[in-house]
């Protein structure tokens, strides 16, 4: 793919048709991943990419405001893994990073490809906003691996927002593919309710509701009665091992 100045800005991949026949529309790896993964074929024989063990998502208002935070732009960290570089710098859930490296992070598939092309081992400056302030972090960038991945288990009933829990058990959690993480499993999601539309499915784990860590289906509950639901609630939600911040509101 090249731009009318003549210049290779891409390399097609795909294009959207239902018969076969193209109708306009491609899809293309940008040139700038294109030149990083064949420069790291040519110089290794294998692509490796950067890694600094953290979930990560868009920012959106809702998120922002929940945070106090005023910017428009930076990347939410919804979860940091045990022992990876992002956890040794001392970077954690909640923090927005603002600047990596000196570029500023417009969003997450941004922040994930500056992190991609960054070469293991170097240490990189991490501006983020946390409890308020700015403040930065410097990281030593892994490389990309293979991720490492209470008793009362009593189901509770529907809440306002649809949803029921019960407390995680281990082998549940192995059961479906969350080994290691802890809080209150959704067993139940109502259609049409505040849950459903924010995309909650059954299986989902909810680990914190607010700022509070949470262990059981007893500790969400207690959690929950503190929350102002027509404020708004932040939950932290676990989905096969991978974590994302939702707001839920109740309508007035």
């Amino acid at each position: 793919m090249i731009n009318l100045k003549g210049e290779v800005v891409g390399v097609n991949m795909a294009i959207a048709s239902r018969t076969g026949s193209y109708a306009g529309v491609g899809f293309a790896i940008p040139s700038a991943i294109a030149r990083f993964v064949s420069g790291s074929l040519i110089d290794q024989g294998r692509v490796e990419r950067g890694w600094l063990g953290v979930g990560i998502q868009d920012l959106t208002a809702d998120l922002a405001n929940s945070f106090g935070f005023s910017g428009s732009k930076g990347v939410l960290i919804s979860d940091v893994l045990d022992a990876g570089p992002a956890a040794k710098a001392g970077m954690k859930s909640g923090d927005i990073v603002l600047e990596y490296d000196g570029r500023v992070a417009e969003d997450a598939n941004d922040l994930r490809n500056a992190v991609a092309e960054t070469p293991s081992n170097k240490r990189v400056r991490v501006r983020i906003f946390r409890d308020g302030d700015e403040k930065t972090v410097v990281v030593s960038v892994g490389k990309m691996a293979d991720e490492p991945d209470e008793p009362d288990t009593g189901e509770t009933e529907e809440n306002e927002l649809g949803i029921s829990v019960q407390t995680l058990t281990p082998e549940k959690a192995a059961e479906l593919g969350q080994g290691g993480t802890v809080g209150a499993l959704i067993t139940k999601v109502t259609p049409g309710s505040v849950a459903s539309i924010a995309a909650i499915q059954a299986g989902d784990v909810v680990v914190a509701v607010g700022d509070e860590r949470v262990k059981s289906a007893a500790e969400f509950n207690a959690a929950m009665e503190k929350q102002d639901l027509q404020r708004g609630v932040r939950l932290l939600i676990s989905r096969q091992g991978s974590t994302r911040f939702v707001i839920l509101r109740m309508q007035k």
